[in-house]
């Protein structure tokens, strides 16, 4: 299913690119790493910045939910090597460490900061689950943005973006 996907990916708008990573991440089908890196080409070829705030929640989340599976070069690195991690899935390349990854997720932190005044609570709050499960640490103008934002929207949001803007708030 995935080479059929990705021969479209180039005629996906941002809702279809979203749909799609979404729809692996709900299915817990970690992808090929040489698609993932298609697909983050493909989002930044479409111009992350176009995308909406549900869009680039969604994205966001399910990318942080997806692992590439390893290259056949690559080895699974064992409980001892991998600093005891008790998961298969954490052992995993990062998405950063992936061809286009860290561009990519410079991208998305732009545009996300660039939106953010238009996020309601539920892309808050999907958006931060998502950078936190990429293990991704934004920078001060995503922070700054974030807490802006959630300091205006705190009275709609559910009690897990309260949490994550409280733990940002002290870096």
């Amino acid at each position: 299913m995935l080479p059929a996907v990705a021969r479209c990916l180039r005629d996906m708008g941002p809702r279809e690119l979203s749909n799609c990573c979404y729809s692996l991440a709900l299915l817990k089908h970690d992808p090929p790493a040489a698609w993932l890196e298609l697909v983050m080409a493909e989002a930044r070829g479409a111009g992350l910045i176009s995308f909406s705030p549900r869009d680039l929640s969604t994205t966001t989340w399910a990318l942080g939910s997806l692992r590439p599976q390893q290259r056949p070069k690559q080895r699974q690195l064992s409980n001892r090597e991998s600093g005891g991690a008790s998961s298969p899935r954490s052992s995993l390349p990062p998405l950063a460490s992936l061809s286009g990854g860290a561009n990519f997720l410079e991208d998305l932190e732009d545009a996300c900061a660039a939106r953010m005044s238009r996020f309601n609570p539920q892309d808050l709050s999907t958006m931060a689950v998502g950078m936190s499960r990429m293990g991704h640490s934004p920078g001060r103008l995503w922070r700054h943005a974030f807490l802006e934002r959630v300091a205006t929207a705190l009275p709609d949001c559910n009690p897990q973006v309260g949490v994550f803007a409280r733990s940002s708030s002290s870096t």
